[in-house]
């Protein structure tokens, strides 16, 4: 290599540029990012863990950074050493960056003469060769599925490495500009069960289904369930009701009281007052006047029981006011003896009857149901009777159909303009004075048809999803006569959540199964 001339120097001092660096330096800095090059390429065979990759590049990518590091430092010191430079050789020029008295400097300089000495073009071919080989195996492995060998993403930059978890894929994000680990979409979970017996059903309150409940990942899910079952046994769903107002009766009037007023244990007047949850004792005659206000608190679960061994009656122009979240399903007024509203009362929650008649003024808004155990019902000119909002806290079994009820006696109505929101029942009397259109659900007299009811839905961690839920109603015919259930819906699940089918009888007993499916297929 020819020397270096004094006018070499001073185009350096006047041009501290790239260009006119000395040649040397230049091949040095080359050799290095040459050989830096195929020395990954060579660690990239895939015989060579993952780590060794890692380790290389963090071993020999720092001796770029000296390179450079050295050659802005001969700049410097070339021009501050200014015209008194006559004539440079190699070994100056080297010998001059030795002089810098740097260990990296040193350590790039070893490492450009061991590859200037260990690197030929024989060696250069084996690398290409290999290289080759490397990248044909990472094709084959694109187009056919993963080989053997673990890949180390959490060292990757643009990876996410907080998202890494099992089972998951991994997709770009655009806004984060990283790749990221989700959980799959997956197009279906199903279950199919083959039960060797039936699951007979015999009682109101809703059951799991055998081997019917899935917990998938969280999404939004459309939910099918098919299966059929057969009538066992039949009953009348009047006689079913009034088992079921006969236990009700019983366990509201046991409980003890625990209202913030607990000491009213006589015949009281409410009067604009407010009542939080709780259970209200009295021994005497109960009256309503005014406004009586009913708060929740913000929890629409809570239960209001007023409860007495005498009568319950309202004022004229009375009203029974809910805040806070309070529900008429949960508001229980509890007579022994007879309940009965004023004309014009404003009325929300239900009245229950031991052995004595309820009734309702004229033109009473009623919001809830009225029941007897033994009791004939009256309903006065033009009263609004609407179902009960909310949902009870206290089961009540087959009584939920009903907006009124009794076990013994008959149910009336004064006038034709009343309207019922749901099915008027009796066990042992008649039922009279409705008009044609004016009852939302059925007339159940004394001695009603024998048959079974199936009540069956989709439950989300044993709360039934709106809407779910099939009602069938037969008569026994034969034991191997069956019936098709189908259900479908739509549900958005969260994780550790799961979907199950439930059902139950609500009066007589059927059998469900024995071949059944539950399919969840993922919508989103």
């Amino acid at each position: 290599m020819k020397a270096f001339s004094e006018h070499d120097v001073k185009l350096i001092i006047k041009k501290p540029t790239l260009k006119k660096i000395p040649k040397k330096i230049i091949e040095n800095v080359k050799h290095v990012v040459d050989y830096t090059d195929l020395f990954v390429q060579l660690y990239q065979h895939k015989e060579t863990k993952a780590e060794d990759i890692i380790d290389a590049v963090e071993e020999v990518a720092p001796l770029i950074e000296n390179v450079e590091q050295y050659v802005e430092q001969y700049i410097t010191d070339s021009m501050l050493v200014g015209e008194e430079l006559t004539e440079f050789t190699d070994e100056d020029v080297k010998k001059y960056i030795l002089n810098l008295n740097t260990p990296s400097t040193k350590k790039v300089v070893n490492v450009v003469e061991q590859l200037e000495e260990n690197i030929n073009e024989k060696t250069v071919e084996d690398l290409k060769k290999k290289v080759n080989n490397l990248e044909q195996w990472i094709s084959r492995v694109a187009a056919h599925g993963p080989g053997s060998g673990e890949v180390k993403l959490r060292r990757l930059d643009d990876v996410d490495s907080t998202t890494i978890a099992d089972g998951r894929t991994l997709q770009y994000n655009s806004t984060s500009k990283k790749f990221e680990f989700t959980r799959p979409v997956t197009s279906a979970y199903h279950v199919t069960r083959v039960h060797e017996t039936v699951q007979l059903l015999d009682h109101s309150v809703p059951q799991i289904i055998t081997d019917m409940t899935l917990c998938p990942p969280a999404g939004t899910y459309i939910v099918n369930y098919n299966s059929k079952f057969a009538v066992i046994d039949t009953s009348s769903i009047t006689s079913a009701a009034k088992a079921e107002v006969t236990s009700l009766y019983a366990d509201l009037s046991t409980r003890s009281a625990t209202g913030s007023e607990t000491s009213r244990t006589a015949s009281d007047i409410y009067a604009n007052e407010t009542l939080d949850p709780g259970v209200y004792i009295h021994t005497g005659a109960v009256t309503i006047n005014g406004k009586l206000t009913l708060d929740a608190g913000g929890d629409p679960a809570a239960e209001f029981i007023i409860r007495t061994a005498g009568a319950i009656t309202t004022g004229t122009f009375a009203e029974i006011e809910l805040i806070g979240d309070a529900t008429s399903s949960n508001v229980w007024f509890v007579a022994a003896g007879a309940p009965s509203t004023g004309a014009n009362t404003i009325f929300r929650g239900n009245m229950i009857a031991d052995q004595a008649a309820p009734s309702l003024g004229a033109t009473t808004s009623f919001e809830g149901r009225m029941l007897a155990v033994n009791g004939a019902i009256a309903i006065g000119e033009a009263c609004t009777i609407t179902a009960p909002t909310g949902t009870g806290t206290t089961s009540i079994g087959s009584l939920v159909v009903f907006s009124l009820f009794t076990g013994n006696q008959a149910v009336s109505n004064t006038g034709t303009v009343t309207t019922v929101a749901l099915s008027i029942g009796t066990d042992n009397g008649a039922i009279t004075g409705f008009a044609d259109g004016n009852v939302g659900g059925n007339l159940y007299p004394g001695g009603a048809g024998q048959s079974s009811r199936l009540r069956i839905g989709v439950y989300l961690d044993g709360v039934l999803v709106e809407d779910s839920r099939r009602q069938y109603d037969h008569a026994f015919q034969n034991i191997d006569e069956e019936y098709q259930i189908v259900l479908q819906s739509v549900v958005t699940i969260t994780d550790e959540q799961c979907i199950d089918i439930r059902a139950s009888a609500a009066f007589g007993k059927v059998a469900v199964g024995p071949r059944m499916s539950l399919v969840l297929t993922n919508i989103n």
